[in-house]
Parts: structure tokens; sequence; C-alpha cells
């Protein structure tokens, strides 16, 4: 059995696959299967994870128009 990914490595591989805009299937082997991250990513966007973690970075970053408008632009309200 293999061990567990893990979440850390998961959550800059995905930040990495956003900022890069890079798809998926293309991301270097450093980082690991690419059906890892996405999978894992994809659980915790259906579990609201990741709104969890932007309205909670929002309100204490000194920039959060950013923030806020990456939510806007991914279509939360």
């Amino acid at each position: 059995m293999n061990a567990r990914a893990d979440d850390c490595r998961i959550v800059n591989t995905d930040l990495y696959v956003l900022r890069t805009d890079m798809p998926w299937r293309d991301l270097l082997e450093r980082y690991g299967l690419y059906t890892t991250v996405y999978n894992r990513s994809n659980r915790w966007a259906w579990r609201g994870i990741w709104k969890k973690t932007f309205d909670e970075l929002a309100p204490k970053s000194h920039n959060s128009a950013i923030v806020k408008a990456h939510c806007a632009a991914s279509g939360a309200k």
C-alpha cells in the first residue's frame, strides 16, 4: 500500500497549477502523480475546504481585494 501524499505538498502543487495555468497532466514528476493532486483538490472543493480557507484568509490579507476578486471570478458569491 502506498503512503498517503502530504497535504502540504498537495496545496503547494495546487497553487502552482493555479498560478501557471498548467494542465494537470503536465505536472512535473517531482510533484507526484497528477491524479493524486487533482483528486484531493477536487474532494476538498466538494467538501468546502477551499471556500473555508478563502473565507478565513481574506479578512487577514493586507490586499484582500485579490482574494475576493479570485473568489468572485470563480463564481463564488
